[in-house]
């Protein structure tokens, strides 16, 4: 088989395929010597050759060490020919309540173990003839999983961050993977915050570990951190200090403050001692804030502190989100801050020395992780206040109405990914303005919205980029795109008012665009209002109820006849519904194939309507279900 064959074929399998990228990440996170305890138990090495029990759940507070033991564990496992392992990083934002919830997982596992088949492997030829690629919910993809596992001895699959498993979830997948005690070559490896659901434990064999970071973990993970703010070398003496860091850690491993790396050596080590000596006796919620207040203040005292704020915050929200967060989003994102460096632009290094021990860059996809999730937590917690948020939505806004962007969206695939590619952080600005909004809503905000608005070219292009695949790497978007394309997704036509609905937007903002004269009953190219937007809104709505206030018809029909309502039965809430009907809208004017469609897709408005008198079908389903 060729080689563009093979790439063909794994970008068919999983498009945009994160897992490069994830063990990119694990490999910079490695510890050298780290972790050996863990590998030498007599338990984990029976798990390891063993069939039963199938199911590694390790599990612990934030900061014990599971990704560390993950990324040895992967490693360990490729050091042995005959089996195969795939690994799969869930964000904060991934839940499991149920098997369809790791398809995305699993198409990853899949293409994964496919990359890691020998060459002349028979399995090959049938995986190239396929002409549709099969989705975890179809049993051919379970017999190809299956047959491709197959090639191997074991294989193990590595899922970690996955604090939001459900028993059915679980179940359901163990079972698809192994579906009996024996014959089934698959070991599967949990880390998460939680236990292994009760109901499962006890109903299935699992090999679980409650872990706290290994004491001589933290040792060599202090003296990393030391070498890596200072860069001296820490591998010898101060036995005592480092033993006093052991016991303070009490087993997590603690943020280590990014000292400058001019501060002296004696310096350095005295101020370690103090935060030590300080936080001894002390309970473990208020060791940690000892140490990510210190941290905290060598940022405040540098000279960088403006910039690595910017780009922790920005690190963090990604995250949180199931981004990636880039290097040129990075740098986009300073000038968008209006944060610059003896009033010029900031470069790579100096942003890595800035930021130099509070995060991991990978130099071969430019990403950016925070170093410790303790930190990252009391950020969010006590520095990455209202303020922070409401000065991120207004630097989208003023970036997103900039002239770069105003003369409209781009006509095809190529010149679309051409604008990501020169505008890095556009994506994540467009994608992000929304949710955001939910949160905070800066005190500029009816200018902002109205500079963003003013020009029918720079709402295209928002929406364009809101809907476009994130460009966190040039392949991942590329294969991304080659399998769906995106840039015609959004609806052209849109007003400030079809905006204003399309953000959820205040009372305050309807009635300033009132105010200003705009167009309350104005179409889009589907030939939709405003309020037919806002009927879609599935929670808080007081965009409907100020459009309405405002005098918006809500009997305004679009080009297939359907009205507000009709929007409102099947995409929006009870509330809106009432609110619409109380205003004149018609409920028996809606169409069967809507209401059929409300049944399907919203139980609650489907039983309103019912207790209103209109003949809603039954979803049969969900009657079978019940």
């Amino acid at each position: 088989m060729s080689s563009s064959d093979r790439d063909q074929l794994l970008r068919r399998l999983c498009p945009g395929d994160r897992s490069e990228s994830w063990l990119q990440h694990y490999e910079r996170v490695r510890i050298p010597g780290s972790c050996q305890w863990f590998l030498d138990d007599p338990k984990t090495k029976g798990w390891l050759q063993n069939d039963i029990p199938s199911l590694l759940w390790l599990h612990g507070p934030s900061a014990t060490g599971k990704t560390f033991l993950c990324s040895r564990l992967f490693e360990h496992i490729k050091e042995r020919n005959d089996d195969a392992a795939a690994f799969v990083e869930f964000t904060n934002s991934h839940k499991q309540h149920n098997k369809a919830d790791f398809y995305h997982a699993l198409t990853s596992v899949f293409r994964q173990l496919v990359s890691r088949l020998p060459s002349k492997s028979g399995v090959w030829k049938e995986l190239i003839a396929l002409e549709d690629t099969p989705y975890p919910d179809d049993d051919e993809f379970s017999k190809l999983l299956h047959l491709v596992a197959s090639e191997f001895d074991k294989v193990f699959i590595v899922f970690d961050n996955a604090n939001s498993v459900t028993e059915v979830a679980l179940r359901d997948l163990m079972l698809s993977l192994n579906p009996s005690d024996s014959g089934s070559n698959f070991r599967v490896v949990f880390a998460s915050q939680n236990a292994c659901p009760s109901g499962f434990s006890v109903s299935h064999q699992v090999f679980e570990i409650h872990l706290r970071a290994n004491d001589e973990d933290v040792e060599v993970y202090t003296i990393q951190a030391l070498i890596t703010v200072s860069h001296r070398d820490f591998s010898t003496a101060h036995d005592t200090l480092l033993q006093n860091m052991v016991q303070v850690s009490d087993g997590l491993f603690l943020p280590i403050p990014p000292w400058s790396a001019g501060t002296p050596t004696p310096e350095l080590l005295a101020s370690l001692d103090k935060l030590v000596n300080s936080s001894r006796e002390a309970p473990t919620s208020e060791r940690i804030n000892v140490f990510c207040k210190e941290a905290v203040r060598q940022i405040t005292t540098s000279q960088w502190k403006d910039m690595v704020f910017c780009i922790l915050y920005h690190i963090i929200n990604a995250f949180e989100a199931g981004y990636t967060f880039t290097m040129p989003m990075a740098l986009e994102a300073l000038d968008v801050w209006q944060i610059s460096h003896d009033e010029k632009d900031f470069s790579t290094s100096e942003v890595l020395l800035g930021c130099h021990g509070l995060i991991y860059y990978g130099e071969d996809d430019e990403s950016m992780r925070i170093t410790s999730p303790l930190l990252g937590e009391y950020l969010k917690r006590v520095v990455f206040d209202i303020d922070y948020d409401k000065r991120s939505i207004a630097g989208f806004m003023r970036y997103l109405s900039s002239d770069s962007f105003a003369q409209g969206a781009a006509k095809s695939s190529a010149p679309l990914r051409e604008r990501l590619q020169k505008h890095r952080y556009l994506w994540f600005a467009a994608q992000m303005l929304g949710p955001s909004l939910q949160t905070a809503i800066p005190d500029t905000f009816v200018d902002d919205f109205i500079r963003l608005s003013s020009r029918n070219g720079s709402i295209e292009s928002y929406l364009q980029a809101a809907e476009a695949w994130p460009f966190e790497s040039q392949a991942s978007y590329d294969e991304l795109e080659e399998d769906q394309e995106r840039w015609g997704v959004f609806t052209p036509g849109y007003g400030p008012f079809h905006l204003a609905a399309h953000l959820v937007a205040p009372k305050f903002l309807i009635d300033a665009l009132v105010a200003r004269g705009e167009d309350l009953e104005a179409r889009d190219s589907d030939g939709r209002t405003a309020l037919h937007l806002a009927a879609e809104i599935d929670m808080e709505n007081s965009t409907l109820q100020a459009l309405i206030e405002a005098g918006s018809n809500v009997l305004a029909e679009d080009n297939l006849g359907n009205t507000p309502l009709s929007y409102a039965v099947v995409e929006g809430s009870v509330e809106s519904v009432k609110a619409l009907l109380a205003h004149g809208a018609d409920a028996s004017a809606l169409d069967e194939e809507t209401l059929e469609q409300c049944g399907q897709d919203n139980p609650d408005i489907a039983t309103y309507l019912r207790e209103l008198g209109i003949d809603v079908p039954v979803d049969a389903d969900s009657d079978m279900e019940e």
